[in-house]
């Protein structure tokens, strides 16, 4: 395959065994190897003596290593137990990681001394450590249940019977030979897929053996959920606070952990690596080009440098790709008109939603917002509220603004219709609508000039609704409660009951003058034993922080007997015999206070 020693040679110069993938047999060993991310490799060594200076976990015990893929997360990690003679447990995309498979692994390993691959023990006490690396961790969903997030929000239709014969059968024909349905008898044949019913067939018809064995086939299957990851990423939060070994994360958008848990964003070293320059994925292609001698050209080396947009890994792939096209030009196998940028073509990486945007209102192109989705992964429920935020922004004028909210009024009209009668078609033309057909009414005269625009802003719909998710949680479980103690539906507790709450609650005391304060009191209190109510109930309805001393109050009315918050018992009573006398188990016990 190549000038001299191929990918698949057995050894290498010292004997020993030689990896076949170019991009293997170049993997940084060290961390001085790992190139263009100066800044990150300062960070990993820093967070590595922390570990040392003291035999007892740091305050901060894990990193997070995020940034795009082939930039060197991986192979820095590797390199930073090889340098410090840690051992190494990896769990990546392809193990199970659910709450089970984490703690049998991971979970052992961050807790206890341990023994290396090639039997040395490790005592932390003499700096022996085990490198606990999870890679891809936003992979891993936040809720139980589907991998795919976007699948579970936003499941698909299930196959009707008659899109499921279609994709079997091909032809109506063949479908009335397999059921036996002929002319002149009764049910008589299909003359075409729309006659077909979309749901099983009743009668005769559907006690045939043939049609059985399709309607045993027909499974809908899009309700179907992976749940291997089941409870994964809370596993992951508690090893971020409970390791005793160093941690590392990788992921290549870390916003998901973020509102996942608070322990992502306070408990971990955030360690950016950025997409490698072009002048050293360039440099270094040389470098591996004249070294391995494989003899390609300068022109496919600019090429995939430009094609692989900082992934190193990825240009590492393609130069073994350009140097087997080289080699059967050579040999005469392929014609001499076919060059690599031909064969190449450009890698496909997932757009960032903030360019995205910014290139889908600015373009004034409809065919260029195509090229624009071919690379973002977001559904068009998603990618609405980015549109409608940031159009103002990209107006040039009030008819044109008017001219794009019109537009978007229609994608809107798809995508309810969409959600209301589940046919999951009309988002192709509600994504159409909301990208090129906002961008052109924007632009009816060509993109817009550059500058004079401000900088793509994340949706204050959704800043919102992630802002108050805790107070709509504890909004509903009000409603629930209420609901099941009056005999009412949630929906009738949250429109009637709530309100009325709301106001006893945050009645001001003086307006019953002294001799009612101290029965409005007792109210509350009977109120809050009533419906069992929680501290996040309690302030939803006084508008206060959960830790309000009026909170408390009110909790430890309804639990008279029940110790201040972080009060011990110094003296328990005791039995006869000495036995220590447990307290009843009330509904004292369910708070903390």
């Amino acid at each position: 395959m190549f000038a001299t020693e191929g990918p698949t040679s057995a050894s290498g110069p010292d004997g020993a065994a030689r990896p076949s993938l170019l991009v293997e047999r170049w993997r940084p060993r060290t961390l001085r190897d790992i190139l263009g991310q100066g800044d990150a490799i300062l960070k990993l060594r820093r967070f590595a003596e922390s570990w040392l200076a003291t035999p007892r976990p740091p305050k901060v015990r894990a990193a997070l290593l995020e940034g795009a893929p082939g930039t060197g997360k991986t192979s820095a990690a590797h390199a930073l137990a090889e340098e410090y003679g840690w051992g190494f447990i990896e769990m990546s995309a392809s193990d199970a990681r659910n709450r089970e498979a984490l703690g049998q692994v991971a979970g052992r390993a961050s807790l206890t001394n341990t023994f290396t691959e090639d039997g040395r023990y490790l005592s932390t006490t003499q700096g022996g450590r085990n490198l606990i690396l999870l890679d891809d961790v936003d992979c891993i969903p936040s809720r139980g249940g589907s991998v795919d997030e976007s699948a579970a929000r936003f499941p698909k239709a299930p196959p009707s019977l008659r899109e499921f014969l279609r994709s079997r059968y091909r032809e109506v024909g063949a479908l009335n030979e397999s059921w036996g349905l002929k002319s002149g008898e009764e049910p008589g044949p299909y003359a075409s897929f729309n006659d077909v019913p979309t749901t099983a067939p009743r009668g005769q018809l559907g006690k045939r053996k043939a049609v059985l064995m399709d309607l045993a086939d027909w499974q809908p299957t899009a309700k179907r959920s992976d749940r291997s990851d089941r409870g994964g990423l809370a596993a992951v939060a508690d090893l971020v606070r409970e390791t005793r070994q160093p941690l590392l994360l990788t992921a290549i958008d870390p916003r998901a952990l973020s509102r996942a848990s608070i322990a992502f964003r306070t408990g971990v070293v955030r360690v950016k690596f950025y997409p490698v320059r072009d002048d050293v994925v360039r440099s270094q292609l040389h470098r591996v080009s004249h070294e391995e001698r494989l003899g390609v050209p300068g022109g496919s080396i600019d090429t995939i440098t430009r094609h692989a947009k900082g992934d190193l890994r990825a240009a590492l792939n393609d130069l073994e790709l350009a140097a087997t096209l080289h080699d059967l030009k050579e040999r005469r196998i392929l014609p001499p008109g076919v060059e690599a940028e031909q064969v190449l073509g450009w890698r496909d990486i997932q757009a960032n939603i903030f360019e995205a945007v910014d290139r889908i209102l600015s373009s004034g192109r409809f065919w260029k917002t195509s090229e624009v989705l071919d690379g973002l992964d977001v559904s068009p429920d998603d990618l609405l509220p980015w549109i409608e935020e940031n159009l103002p922004r990209y107006a040039p004028g009030a008819r044109e603004l008017a001219n794009g909210f019109e537009m978007l009024s229609h994608a809107q009209q798809h995508l309810a219709r969409a959600n209301r009668w589940r046919i999951w078609s009309l988002w192709s033309y509600a994504t159409e609508i909301m990208t090129g057909g906002v961008a052109v009414a924007l632009h009816p005269g060509g993109p817009a000039p550059p500058g004079g625009r401000s900088a793509t802003e994340f949706p204050r719909f959704l800043a919102g609704m992630g802002g108050s998710r805790s107070l709509r949680a504890a909004r509903d479980s009000l409603a629930l409660k209420v609901g099941h103690f009056d005999h009412l539906s949630r929906k009738k507790a949250r429109e009637e009951m709530l309100p009325f709450l709301e106001r006893l609650f945050r009645e001001a005391p003086e307006a019953r003058g002294p001799s009612g304060l101290e029965e409005r009191r007792r109210e509350l209190v009977h109120i809050v034993r009533d419906l069992e109510l929680e501290a996040r109930e309690i302030a939803y309805l006084l508008r206060v922080e959960e830790d309000h001393l009026s909170v408390h109050s009110l909790l430890r009315e309804e639990h008279p007997n029940a110790p201040a918050a972080g009060a011990a018992d110094a003296n328990p009573p005791e039995e006869e015999g000495g036995a220590v006398k447990k307290k009843p188990s009330g509904r004292g016990q369910r708070t903390l206070f």
